[in-house]
């Protein structure tokens, strides 16, 4: 199993690499954990520029503190409306996002950036 575990590593490596190229060329933002993604700001952020004010109210953290709970849910529930209207319900939820779970991010990630390219990518 060793070799399993290895292999489930790199592809896991793997997702976490494309998540942060993507965070990287959409928002010239360098991600250094996919953690931070836990609160819904890049997430939406990433969301406004694929497509121009698709979330229109996003909460970012004030004064070096992090977002409250109620916040980063609020910003993830944004996110996962647009995703669940663009790929139905069964695409995401909360707890997913809120876990950093890195394949359900990295396959949204895919399929959002497939249908909502970069200007300059079409």
């Amino acid at each position: 199993t060793i070799t399993r575990n290895e292999g489930k590593a790199a592809q896991l490596q793997v997702q976490e690499n494309y998540i942060k190229n993507v965070v990287a060329k959409y928002l010239a933002v360098s991600l250094q954990d996919v953690d931070a993604l836990k609160d819904g700001v890049l997430l939406c952020q990433l969301l406004n520029v694929m497509r121009k004010n698709t979330i229109r109210m996003v909460h970012v953290p004030q004064g070096g503190e992090p977002l409250s709970t109620l916040k980063a849910s609020r910003n993830l529930g944004g996110f996962i409306s647009f995703a669940q209207l663009q790929f139905g319900r069964e695409s995401i939820s909360l707890p997913d996002l809120q876990a950093g779970s890195v394949p359900v991010i990295y396959e949204l990630l895919k399929r959002l950036t497939a249908k909502f390219p970069l200007s300059s990518d079409a």
